[in-house]
């Protein structure tokens, strides 16, 4: 059993994605729970589904500022939350 929702030594929020996500055991709210795990399953499939692809042919380069990709925004005031996707395959080499 993990957390589907847990912190980072910074304090930052991370909610985890799984195919296996279930409430705990013996949760008093179980169902609300249940719901709001497939929510967010839900989200996460369109996502994919909108998500751009493309693929790089032998001898392209593909080249990404990862501190403007990953960490770049705009100026914000409140509250932020920031959803991190991990998809792991088996047709990765």
């Amino acid at each position: 059993m993990r957390r589907l929702v847990e912190y980072t030594r910074a304090g930052r929020r991370v909610v985890r994605a799984s195919d296996y996500a279930a409430p705990v055991p013996r949760e008093p709210q179980w169902d609300r729970h249940l719901g709001l795990i497939e929510r967010y399953a839900d989200v996460l499939a369109t996502a994919m589904e909108v998500a751009p692809r493309f693929r790089l042919d032998a001898g392209d380069l593909f080249v990404l500022d990862n501190y403007r990709f990953l960490h770049g925004r705009d100026g914000y005031e409140g509250e932020r939350v920031l959803h991190v996707l991990t998809v792991r395959t088996t047709e990765a080499a």
